[in-house]
């Protein structure tokens, strides 16, 4: 890594944002890492967070779905344009005749969202009056968006979709015959080595494991347990670790779980996302942005209440930055704090 940092220089810079949570800069596989545990996992009981802690990654495991896809079409099962009415057989969405596996992957599908970024901001207040302990399953999302307008056509645009990935993860039930958590533990948490990560119910989180928290004006912290569903899926909710995602990293670039042919696929631009400042892309399931200095990141990303996720690669030399946090609190200018030191680096 060209960083001429230490763990020490790099607390004090954080200084007093409040931050809670993990940083890890390290070489993509094998390779000596910088890693910073910071705040609590456990506020009431004061148990610290450590780099091993498992932390939850909101929207981030969607790459996950999307490597899951390209598995299955890989295999031959389906394509990019194969339509998503021919590969789901038991549901029939009234939306969306033309709506493609390409565009559900690049969120340029149109499909209505039951949790629509670009117009809603608490995504607790989705759970007020619909109990979260209820959402388990892909089926029970369907009920918050498939009776929905299409939100704009097929190809006319990037616009974030929840209900695209939700989607994906009932095709990849439909063509494999399983549930898609086991399809995930299967075919990427088990081949990456990444077993501290999965898709653990909120009433029932294992060792070492970040609870989420809240924190109103007034500073009272309080968990985020009502405010997410209580066990992730296709969309988001898994959870990780630092060194998880780096094996995670070092699999996906390394061809372990696509070919090299597939991956390039996956991670070539499909469309430039004009919302963000800079020049961001997305791929067919992972972000990709082009750094200050040339050359390019390969990302995920996640936020929740109570979650905050940013894992990025930088291509050139594999250079894996990962911040993991469990309060709202300053994981923002962390990240950007970590991401001008690599790019300038």
């Amino acid at each position: 890594m060209r960083l001429s940092i230490s763990a020490e220089e790099l607390r004090q810079k954080i200084g007093a944002t409040g931050f809670s949570g993990v940083i890890s800069l390290a070489p993509l596989g094998a390779g000596a890492s910088l890693d910073l545990a910071l705040g609590f996992a456990d506020r009431a009981n004061r148990r610290p967070n450590t780099i091993d802690t498992r932390f939850a990654m909101a929207s981030g495991c969607k790459t996950f779905t999307a490597v899951a896809v390209w598995q299955l079409i890989q295999e031959g099962k389906l394509g990019l344009d194969t339509l998503l009415a021919d590969c789901v057989r038991s549901r029939r969405f009234h939306f969306g005749a033309d709506v493609t596996i390409g565009q559900l992957l690049s969120h340029t599908s149109g499909v209505p969202d039951y949790f629509s970024e670009e117009i809603h901001t608490d995504y607790a207040a989705l759970w007020r009056d619909r109990p979260c302990y209820r959402m388990t399953s892909i089926q029970d999302f369907l009920p918050l968006f498939e009776t929905g307008a299409m939100k704009t056509l097929p190809d006319d645009g990037f616009l974030y979709s929840n209900s695209a990935f939700i989607l994906l993860g009932l095709v990849v039930e439909e063509l494999t015959g399983q549930a898609f958590r086991d399809v995930i533990a299967a075919r990427i948490f088990e081949p990456c080595g990444m077993a501290r990560s999965g898709y653990f119910a909120m009433d029932a989180l294992p060792d070492n494991t970040a609870l989420g928290y809240l924190a109103p004006a007034d500073d009272d912290y309080h968990s985020n347990i009502y405010a997410v569903p209580l066990v992730g899926g296709p969309d988001g909710g898994a959870f990780t670790t630092a060194g998880d995602l780096r094996r995670f990293w070092a699999a996906l670039l390394g061809a372990r779980l696509l070919s090299r042919e597939t991956l390039d696929r996956m991670l070539s631009p499909a469309v430039r996302v004009t919302e963000r400042e800079g020049a961001w892309h997305y791929g067919y399931g992972i972000w990709r942005r082009e750094q200050q200095r040339g050359g390019w990141f390969a990302s995920i990303e996640g936020g929740d209440p109570g979650v905050a996720l940013e894992s990025q690669v930088r291509l050139g030399d594999g250079l894996v930055t990962t911040m993991l946090s469990n309060v709202p609190d300053g994981a923002e200018d962390v990240f950007w704090l970590l991401d001008d030191m690599v790019n300038a680096g």
